[in-house]
């Protein structure tokens, strides 16, 4: 009796240790489970208009301007998101993730989303993930993208765009050396006619025109009525081109346009032909001339003036300057060239760091760890105060999109463009005070 007594135990504590066993693998591998899921899983695809993965404060403040009314969140939440039910927050309660409003459950998740996973790429650092459809109408541009993704870390601002196919433009690794100290406007990059073109095309009709007749007429200020943007200036700007914007003490425009033209294209009869167009816009090409032919008859003819604005040519350091002196209603216009390298500007002083070979300043374009020096295809600088006093008399509308875009981004900072697989990536860093 004893001895089947003892047996029993032994199988009723063989069963009991059997059952905590599995007890706590069930445990463990649940509470693995739940560890597991995160926000992207739990909330819906189709109406999550933000996201915000680990975020903190850092992010928050990029992603404010964007959502002015995103709630405050304390330390250690996991996960923010916008849906169509307002804003849920996700913390994690004795390890499983729980949303402080409900969730539509048995619908296609955020991460199950191919932009979702284009813009995440495996990150591991406090991310934002944005419905385009969810920005103001000044962002409009922005929705050749079904999303963006935006981070922030070590001072550099990071929005990312999934597109269908990217063009992938020769790279710039190098620091962007410039005439001017103080610009207020600075881009580097290739093929600026099509830049422009496409930057034109994201504004409606209307404000496009108007945008075309105020840069005529400012071609036609610094160039000349006979100058062509597209046949005299935009052919020269389509190889590796700098462009510098700066005012002067009394306020006046001044630019220095300088790169290196494509292979095979011919620099010096480019610079030559512009040169004529300024020549013949600031030149009385026809002379009227009056003679007396009697006592009773005087006479007009109308001849042609083949004089031209005094041009001086020379050489300094190996490049074949031409200067053409400012008069009373002439912009001084400076020309230089060495091979396929090329200058073009308003300020005789240029002339003199031609010489010496050396320039006023340099900025470095902002990388960060989604992408290296050699994806960058494009960057600059912005005042973006300085900047919104060229829009005066574009229309309002169109100012008030700039300001609303710049105000999001910064007020002064150095940029870069860069693809890498089909996500261009935009990154800004703002300028230490």
């Amino acid at each position: 009796m004893l001895q089947n007594l003892r047996t029993s135990g032994i199988i009723m504590l063989a069963l009991l240790g059997t059952a905590c066993i599995l007890s706590l693998l069930v445990t463990a591998v649940t509470m693995l489970t739940d560890q597991s899921v995160v926000a992207s899983d739990l909330l819906p695809a189709k109406h999550t208009r933000l996201f915000i993965e680990r975020p903190n404060q850092q992010l928050l403040a990029a992603i404010k301007p964007w959502f002015p009314d995103l709630p405050e969140v304390k330390e250690g939440t996991e996960a923010i998101a916008l849906t169509s039910s307002g804003y849920t927050i996700f913390t994690r309660i004795h390890g499983r993730l729980e949303p402080s409003i409900p969730l539509d459950e048995g619908v296609p998740s955020l991460s199950s989303l191919q932009e979702f996973q284009q813009l995440h790429g495996g990150k591991s650092t406090p991310w934002a993930y944005v419905d385009t459809q969810a920005l103001p109408s000044a962002f409009a541009f922005l929705q050749h993208s079904e999303a963006i993704g935006i981070s922030s870390k070590s001072g550099v601002q990071n929005i990312s765009l999934a597109l269908q196919s990217l063009d992938h433009p020769p790279a710039i690794e190098e620091d962007v050396a410039l005439f001017f100290s103080n610009p207020f406007f600075v881009w580097k990059g290739f093929q600026l006619p099509e830049h422009r073109k496409k930057l034109l095309n994201v504004i409606a009709k209307e404000e496009r025109d108007v945008s075309n007749a105020l840069f005529k007429k400012n071609l036609h200020h610094y160039f000349g009525e006979s100058t062509s943007w597209e046949y005299d200036i935009a052919p020269l700007l389509k190889g590796n081109t700098t462009i510098e914007l700066q005012h002067s003490g009394s306020g006046e425009l001044l630019f220095a346009v300088h790169g290196t033209a494509p292979i095979g294209f011919q620099v010096e009869e480019a610079l030559d032909a512009l040169r004529t167009s300024f020549a013949k816009s600031f030149t009385d090409n026809i002379e009227i001339r009056s003679q007396k032919l009697s006592d009773r008859f005087h006479a007009r003819d109308a001849r042609i003036n083949e004089h031209r604005p005094p041009s001086e040519m020379y050489e300094l350091n190996g490049w074949l300057v031409h200067n053409i002196p400012e008069l009373q209603q002439r912009p001084l216009l400076l020309t230089a060239n060495k091979g396929r390298r090329f200058v073009l500007t308003n300020v005789e002083a240029v002339q003199d760091m031609i010489e010496q070979d050396v320039r006023a300043t340099s900025i470095t374009l902002p990388t960060t760890d989604d992408i290296e020096r050699s994806d960058i295809f494009a960057g600059g600088y912005i005042d973006a105060e300085a900047v919104q006093t060229l829009l005066h008399g574009q229309p309002s509308s169109l100012q008030g999109q700039v300001q609303t875009v710049l105000s999001a981004i910064g007020t002064q900072f150095t940029w870069s463009l860069g693809t890498k697989k089909s996500v261009l990536q935009f990154q800004v860093q703002q300028k230490e005070q």
